[in-house]
């Protein structure tokens, strides 16, 4: 995967990465992944918790 940065609008710096050919910005990136792996782990105890 490629890293880079690039300018936003407000002169602070982003890193982006290319994700299978997407230019994904990598807090938008990380956040999606958090919100993924919560949603598993909640599914999985729920999962269990029923028997």
């Amino acid at each position: 995967m490629k890293t880079a940065s690039t300018p936003s609008t407000d002169y602070e710096y982003e890193v982006v990465e290319w994700i299978d050919g997407e230019r994904v910005v990598l807090d938008e990136y990380e956040a999606r992944l958090s919100n993924e792996t919560l949603s598993r782990a909640s599914r999985y105890l729920l999962q269990i918790s029923d028997g």
